[in-house]
Order: structure tokens, then C-alpha cells, then sequence
């Protein structure tokens, strides 16, 4: 209850500042002291605008809170122009806000004044890795890249400013972890073309996962070694499922899924449900992924050691059609009946009469036969 009324204080504060004739005829002075009040204003407002609250409300608030800090930001920079808090600020509900390509003319009017400030850095990375994902735009992953690559140079000089060695650490750790989601994403979305026989859109995908795994590796040396908070350890995980996924879809098979087994057993609480049921299923594919190279006893226990991944992501989700389809897939050669009744199980659960629309099976084909299959079949002569 106490939140709630703190908010409505803070509103009401706001509803008066952004009325017509407020805040006019000042000295630069009093409108310089005014614009900062105002930036603070703006940020307890998003402070005071989401924890502990019902979901639904929580959203509800969230969404005004934001667009409200954003007017009260705004009238800030009318009253001080140069306050560059004030568009850092802008920039980040900019972001909420999901005005991507604005928020970086904010970032940027930062980084004119300082581009020492790596958290400026890390925030336009962000933004343009938004756009890039959104609009499927290669040469933006690589601006996102260079941020990324911008924040670890500035962290260097973080030691001089009295930074913790740990928050640095931190800092570089995510820097690190987001360049290798840049560099994955990118080559995810250069595999695409190399359906066209490119040999230099292949050779492309290859480094590109390469770097991927790189960064990759250094975001899990640095969690791995920071004093374990939670946000640590959530970005420990996502390394190591980054890591691992980069692995597979480049084929090599055999070191995904070790890192596929750190995951499952390091992270197998409910916190990371999600991320032990995700691998589960990606070691499953990379199982079925060996079997096609085996043959006789070596490639049926591929297959079961496929069937058992997928059997375990159905005790995470027992409604999980793709898990059902995997099982199909490992079971179909050598145990038809078994077989029948996981597909039979894809139909009940995808809708009872009918088996998975053609961009469900698509969607699944790709893990099953991953966007590498493709890359890799063509670099073979297959």
C-alpha cells in the first residue's frame, strides 16, 4: 500500500510540473537546478512504478510511468539542454518505449560530450541490436558489435574512477556475452543465404560462430569467477547456453554437449527451468545430429541417448509437441510403435485432428536439422 501511495505522491508531483506556465521566468541557474530535480523526479518514478506489485498492474503502470518520466525528462532538457544524465535518461525510456532509433540519437548526444562512458556504450549496443534482430540487418549487428567492443576499452579506465574490481569484471563479462549474442545472431542470419552456394557468405558463418564461441567463453571465465549474485549467475547460464548452441551449429557435437550437460547439471533448479529444459532439447538434436553419422550398434545408441534428452524435456513440459516429435525422430528406425504413439501425441497436443502447421514442423526441422545442416551440406558438396 505504501508503494501505491508513494506513486500517486509522485504523479500528482509530475501533474503539476507539466501544467501549462509552470516552471517559467527563471534564472539559467534556477532552470539548471530545476531540469536536475526533474531527472531525479523522472527516475523514482520508474523506481516506484513496478516491484512488488500484481503483474497485470504492474504492466499497466509501468507502461504510463514510462511515458510520464519521459514528458518530465523532456521538460528537463527545455529548462537545460546540455544535462547529459537527462538524455541518458531519455534514451533509456526511449528504449521502454521501444523508439529504438531515438534512443541512440540520445546515446549519441552523450557520447559527443563522453565517450568514456561505457554504460552509454552497452545501452546502444542494446538498442541497435533491437533494430538489427527486428529488421534482420547484418551491417547493424556489427555497429552492436563495436559497442560491445567500446565498453571493454572503456572499462580499462574504470579502475581509475574507483570502480570495484568486480563490477568491472561484471561489466566486461556482459560486454562479452553480448557480442558473442551479436556475433550468433548475425551468422544466424547470413546461414540463410548460403543456401545460395556463396562460399564467402559460408566462410562468413563459420568465423562469425567462431567469434561467437570466443566471447562466448570469455563471459563464462569472468562469471564463473565473480562472487555468485543472482544476475551473475543468470548471465553464467546464458553463457554457457550461448556457448553451447554456437557449438552445435557448427557441428561440432561432441563439446555442446558437455557444456549442454554443465547446464543441466549445475543450473537444475526452478530458477533456470527453462534454460535445463532448452538443453534437454538441444542435446537431444545434437544426438540425433551424430546418429546420422553412425551406423549399427554406434548410431542406435545415438538415438537412445536422443530419446532419453527428449523424455526428460517432457518431464520438464509433458505438453511439449517438439519434445514428441524428437522422440519420434529417435524412436522411428528401430521401435515403430513406440514411434506411432509420440506422433500420435504431436497431433493430440497441436490441436487432436490435425498434425503441426508446415511453419510448426519448419520451426522444429530447424533444430533438428539445424541451420549448420545446411551451411555444412553445401561446404561438403552434399
Amino acid at each position: 500500500m505504501r508503494q501505491y501511495v508513494r506513486l500517486a505522491l509522485l504523479i500528482g508531483i509530475a501533474a503539476t510540473i507539466l501544467s501549462p506556465g509552470a516552471c517559467t521566468d527563471n534564472s539559467s541557474e534556477e532552470r539548471s537546478l530545476k531540469a536536475g530535480d526533474f531527472l531525479n523526479l523522472s527516475q523514482e518514478i520508474i523506481n516506484s512504478s513496478s516491484s512488488e506489485m500484481p503483474s497485470e498492474l504492474a504492466n499497466e503502470l509501468n507502461e504510463s510511468a514510462v511515458e510520464l518520466s519521459l514528458r518530465i525528462v523532456e521538460k528537463a532538457l527545455e529548462l537545460d539542454g546540455n544535462l547529459s544524465e537527462a538524455w541518458a535518461q531519455k534514451g533509456k525510456l526511449l528504449y521502454l518505449s521501444e523508439r529504438y532509433e531515438e534512443a541512440i540519437e540520445c546515446y549519441d548526444r552523450v557520447l559527443d560530450e563522453d565517450p568514456t562512458r561505457q554504460d552509454i556504450w552497452m545501452m546502444e549496443g542494446d538498442a541497435i541490436m533491437k533494430i538489427a534482430d527486428k529488421n534482420h540487418e547484418l551491417e547493424r549487428w556489427d555497429e552492436a558489435i563495436n559497442c560491445y567492443n567500446m565498453v571493454l576499452s572503456c572499462c580499462r579506465n574504470l579502475k581509475h574512477m574507483g570502480i570495484s574490481d568486480s563490477e568491472i569484471k561484471k561489466q566486461e563479462g556482459l560486454a562479452w556475452l553480448k557480442m558473442g549474442q551479436g556475433y550468433y545472431w548475425k551468422a544466424d542470419r547470413n546461414s540463410w543465404k548460403a543456401y545460395e552456394n556463396n562460399n564467402k557468405i559460408y566462410e562468413n558463418y563459420q568465423k562469425d560462430n567462431g567469434k561467437a564461441i570466443s566471447c562466448y567463453l570469455e563471459a563464462v571465465e569472468i562469471f564463473s569467477n565473480l562472487n555468485s549474485s543472482e544476475a551473475d549467475e543468470l548471465n553464467l547460464v546464458d553463457s554457457w547456453m550461448g556457448l553451447s548452441n554456437s557449438l552445435k551449429d557448427i557441428g561440432r557435437y561432441d563439446e555442446a554437449i558437455s557444456c549442454y550437460d554443465i547446464i543441466i547439471s549445475d543450473f537444475n533448479t526452478s530458477t533456470y527451468l527453462e534454460h535445463v529444459h532448452n538443453a534437454w532439447m538441444n542435446k537431444g538434436i545434437s544426438e540425433l545430429k551424430i546418429a546420422e553419422n553412425q551406423n549399427g550398434k554406434d548410431r542406435e545408441n545415438a538415438l537412445l541417448q536422443a530419446e532419453k534428452c527428449f523424455a526428460k524435456c517432457l518431464e520438464i513440459d509433458q505438453d511439449d509437441w517438439q519434445a514428441h516429435f524428437g522422440r519420434w525422430a529417435a524412436l522411428r528406425s528401430f521401435d515403430k510403435q513406440e514411434a506411432d504413439a509420440a506422433f500420435d501425441n504431436v497431433i493430440n497436443i497441436t490441436g487432436g485432428t490435425r498434425i503441426p502447421t508446415l511453419s510448426d514442423l519448419m520451426d522444429f526441422l530447424q533444430k533438428l536439422f539445424p541451420r549448420a545442416t545446411g551451411v555444412l551440406g553445401y561446404a561438403s558438396g552434399n
